[in-house]
């Protein structure tokens, strides 16, 4: 319901009291609408009764029971600013009406308007002291406070009031567990269950409690004993196959998952709690199954709608998902989830824009939500916005810091921006969580792999490979980490499980010709490649990879044809576009490798590396203003690009336009990539034309060192040793230059700079 159309209720329900006296009997009316609206409600009924609880507002406004049940009716067809307005109203009719507060203070509590039922509950405990209700109500608001010490308070307050209330004594062990008072909170989960051996949140929290503290048989214990005491509860079954996945008896676990999804009893909650625990072992094709089953028991719920969206888009199901979310728009526009999921769905269909307004909306409502700055890093990192994308990652990190997502998320961000070490710190903690598995392992391996840690990274891999015996890429993964540390029999053991177990992966297939390239086998890697497509013969990435083998060997005719075929069968082909260019830009056709990387900036337009090239092949070719314009574009996707900000610095150089400009740009560069020589030089060269050449010569002496055979370092430098005074090194640096072959202009100037050393 769009919120002019929650005004207009509002306004509708506090004025209808002017038609109340042209009605017959308004007493007698409201009555009977209550209880037809009270069987509709029973009979799930939602919408007729809701109708029908405001035909009796109609006949009197101020008729509390009737906003009850109105915000019930909404509650269940998931109005929530409906509901809220209504039991809003309620408490404004009946201010001491205090089971209208609860019920309103928990709505609130629901919405996350924590401030607001933290307010019901003070003013119901203003008038009534002894409400463990009110109590229970003030300690869950003040969870979000994250005020430990004051929640235990309010839920020892209610336990002193009603002993024998088991929820409460849990609630108030969870307080307990987050200030660490591990037995206090044992001994109150065990108080629960003396009181009612059925409360099956407190088996499965005292389990978790145990895990907490490294004791998992405990823990499989008290999950055993809860489920003879509550056979049914779908909950439990849930833990004890959770304690079993992350102790890697993924058998047993599965065995546990099995016999519950037999059960013919089972309500939609069972099965949405099964999907979100397939979701939470990243099993998403698993999950569709079970919130289909809960969407088939409840074709309007809006919960398990959003949640098989979520399933679908991480299944890949594009298409399924928009349509399903288009759906739950019709169904209710207003709810969070549903245009939270909507934002999901038009990053998945790269309309990066669109989405990322979308989340920017939510996040003026929940500022405070992991998912909406989650989702707004993923997005941003798509877009190519690196830094933005870390940003938001960081908050939401700081609001949900054992979230295995967004840990993952930053360490494959900081992996892909080179940053090594922070990449393994966040893949360590999400290796670490009690309930990562094997995607976690694989992050922390693909980290341990890049920083060249080979056995640490096998053990990563490894370890995946416990959850997911089958998962090629944690085979692909070991067979890198086996080839780093030249264990080569393992590495092409490894290569093949991973070819065996995902017979058109064509980076396993390129890995494994790379392998066999690098051990001087090139035949075996062209017999590899030419079987693999006699079985799959229009498989794009097996072309790329047999032209790239060709090209090795300088059959370049060949492998042309290869890189023109697997773009035929594949335009979209990145690879094939890139590696062409690649092979024209070495015969010299810079204009033709021009297109040809133009036209994988149209297919991966935000890769700043791709438009530094091409302004690289515009340099060579002398067009400068081209070349400019292609660092610009660079540097509008990624800020950071040192070679960019390098090369366009270099650019303004050689136009003498912007050197203050470049001058910015250069030490920059070299701030952020500190050993690339050819930024050095860049750098160093501007300090030269403007004079400050005890800045530039250091500099010079440094690319020197890094390339000696380099003749335009010993020429810059010689110029420099020359403008400073030092004629002699001066000298010897010019000569250097020419004997290693300088050609052109510089050679000319070069020699004329020499001989007036003399």
């Amino acid at each position: 319901m769009k919120v002019q159309e929650s005004m207009l209720r509002l306004l509708i329900l506090a004025a209808c009291a002017m038609s109340v006296a042209c009605s017959g009997n308004p007493l007698r009316s409201k009555e009977s609408y209550l209880q037809r609206g009270q069987a509709y409600l029973s009979a799930g009924q939602y919408p007729e009764a809701a109708i029908e609880f405001q035909k009796a507002l109609e006949r009197d406004p101020r008729f509390g029971e009737a906003l009850s049940e109105l915000a019930t009716a909404d509650l269940a067809l998931h109005r929530w600013n409906d509901a809220l307005a209504a039991l809003q109203q309620a408490v404004r009719i009946a201010p001491n009406r205090w089971d209208l507060r609860l019920e309103f203070g928990k709505l609130c509590l629901d919405q996350h308007l924590f401030p607001q039922a933290e307010e019901q509950a003070t003013r119901v405990l203003e008038k009534d002291t002894e409400n463990s209700k009110a109590y229970d109500l003030l300690g869950e608001a003040r969870l979000a406070n994250k005020d430990d010490r004051k929640v235990a308070e309010a839920f020892q307050k209610s336990i002193d009031l009603e002993p024998a209330d088991a929820e409460t004594r849990v609630n108030l062990a969870l307080a307990q567990i987050a200030m660490a008072k591990y037995s206090d909170a044992e001994q109150s989960l065990r108080q629960a269950l003396d009181y009612d051996p059925h409360c099956v949140q407190a088996y499965v929290n005292l389990a978790n409690l145990y895990r907490l503290q490294n004791s998992p048989d405990q823990a499989r214990g008290i999950l055993q004993e809860g489920a003879q005491e509550n056979p049914d509860a779908t909950s439990l079954g849930i833990s004890m196959a959770d304690l079993l996945f992350s102790q890697r008896q993924v058998p047993e676990a599965e065995g546990v998952l099995q016999n519950l999804g037999q059960r013919t009893h089972n309500q939609p909650a069972d099965f949405m709690a099964l999907g979100d625990f397939y979701m939470q072992w990243k099993q998403p094709a698993q999950a569709i199954g079970e919130y289909r089953q809960a969407l088939r028991l409840a074709p309007q719920d809006l919960e398990a709608k959003n949640n098989l969206v979520d399933a679908l888009l991480s299944n890949n199901q594009i298409a399924e998902a928009a349509e399903l979310n288009q759906e739950a728009l019709h169904q209710s526009a207003d709810d969070f989830g549903v245009r939270l999921e909507q934002t999901r769905v038009l990053l998945a269909e790269g309309k990066l824009d669109e989405s990322l307004a979308g989340l920017r909306k939510l996040l003026t409502e929940a500022p405070g939500s992991s998912q909406v700055h989650y989702f707004l890093g993923m997005a941003q990192w798509k877009k190519g916005n690196l830094d933005q994308a870390r940003g938001e990652l960081e908050l939401a990190l700081g609001t949900a810091p054992n979230s295995s997502a967004i840990l993952q998320a930053l360490a494959q961000l900081n992996l892909a921006t080179g940053d090594l070490q922070t990449a393994q710190q966040y893949a360590e903690r999400a290796a670490s969580l009690p309930n990562a598995g094997g995607d976690e392992r694989q992050t922390l391996g693909d980290a341990d792999l890049a920083a060249r840690q080979y056995e640490k990274a096998g053990e990563a891999f490894r370890a995946a490979l416990e959850f997911a015996p089958e998962n090629a890429a944690a085979h692909l993964g070991l067979a890198e980490a086996a080839a780093g540390a030249r264990q080569a029999s393992a590495a092409e053991a490894e290569f093949l499980e991973a070819l065996r177990l995902d017979p058109q992966n064509s980076d396993a297939l390129g890995r494994l010709a790379d392998f066999y390239v690098e051990h001087r086998m090139p035949g075996k890697a062209l017999d590899l490649v030419r079987q693999h497509l006699s079985a799959y013969p229009n498989d794009p990435g097996a072309h790329v990879v047999l032209g790239s083998i060709l090209l090795g060997q300088e059959h370049s005719e060949e492998a042309q044809r290869e890189f023109e075929r697997a773009i035929q069968l594949d335009a979209n082909s990145l690879q094939a576009h890139l590696r062409l260019g690649q092979l024209l830009q070495q015969q010299g056709h810079l204009q033709d490798a021009v297109l040809q990387f133009e036209t994988a900036t149209k297919i991966q337009p935000q890769f700043a590396p791709l438009y530094t090239l091409i302004g690289n092949l515009c340099l060579q070719q002398g067009d400068s203003v081209q070349a400019e314009k292609y660092y610009q574009q660079a540097l509008a996707i990624d800020p950071n690009s040192a070679v960019a900000m390098g090369n366009l610095a270099w650019v303004y150089l050689q136009q003498n336009t912007h050197l203050d400009v470049a001058l910015s740009l250069a030490e920059r560069a070299k701030r952020l990539m500190p050993d690339l020589d050819s930024i050095s030089n860049t750098l160093a060269m501007i300090y030269y034309h403007q004079g400050l050449f005890s800045n530039a010569i250091p500099l010079f002496k440094d690319c020197v060192q890094k390339a000696p055979h380099d003749p335009s370092y010993r020429y810059h430098l010689g110029l420099a040793l020359y403008a400073a005074g030092d004629r002699q090194e001066a000298r010897q640096e010019l000569q250097a230059a020419l004997n290693l072959k300088l050609q052109g202009d510089d050679a000319k100037q070069a020699r004329e700079t020499l001989e007036a050393t003399r």
